[in-house]
């Protein structure tokens, strides 16, 4: 892969993507490979991003759908992909832009007993005890400029991969985790725009 941003072709943004060899970040640091904070966007016409629910700065809070913001301090829309490193190469925190150190992650079992999977956002390492409920990766749809978002739980290679996906096309929608699905994929593909 180069380091060169990728077109989004319905926005006009760009996807970055680190360069070769560069993924790796020094545990216990948070090194966002300089890419700056990104909106992440569903590819479905009503294009609603990844929103933390009031802009609430307190853990446990909700990853919703919202329509995007145009002012450039609504840094709830906003996230940084932070290498995971160590023994996780490819796979990334999502880090929200507000200032709190907050990564979504997936709701941990016995927290919420009601399926499916819903990310909501917590303190980074330390917050729960599975850090693979912490991490994702990208996965390319058949649509250029746009990715399917792996969560790490359960991922193997004989197991189908859990992908981020919204509740509901509607604003205010959970995001929640479902199966990938290659032929509605449009609900699961997401683009990245510079913030």
């Amino acid at each position: 892969m180069s380091g060169t941003p990728e077109r989004i072709p319905e926005t006009g943004g760009t996807m970055s993507i680190t360069e070769e060899n560069t993924a790796e970040a020094a545990a216990g640091v948070l090194d966002s490979q300089d890419l700056g904070p990104h909106v992440i966007q569903q590819l479905l016409p009503t294009r609603y991003v990844l929103d933390v629910d009031g802009g609430s700065t307190k853990e446990g809070t909700a990853v919703i759908s919202w329509t995007r913001k145009s002012d450039k301090g609504s840094t709830n829309q906003q996230w940084m992909f932070v290498p995971a490193g160590g023994n996780n190469p490819g796979w990334w925190y999502l880090q929200t832009n507000m200032g709190t150190g907050l990564v979504m992650t997936v709701v941990p079992k016995g927290i919420v007993p009601v399926p499916p999977p819903t990310p909501i956002v917590m303190m980074r390492k330390g917050a729960v005890a599975d850090s693979s409920l912490q991490l994702w990766c990208l996965l390319p749809t058949e649509k250029l400029g746009y990715w399917y978002i792996q969560n790490k739980s359960g991922a193997s290679n004989s197991a189908t991969p859990m992908i981020l996906t919204l509740d509901g096309d509607k604003t205010a929608a959970r995001a929640v985790l479902g199966a990938i699905s290659f032929t509605g994929f449009e609900t699961q593909a997401w683009g990245f725009a510079p913030a």
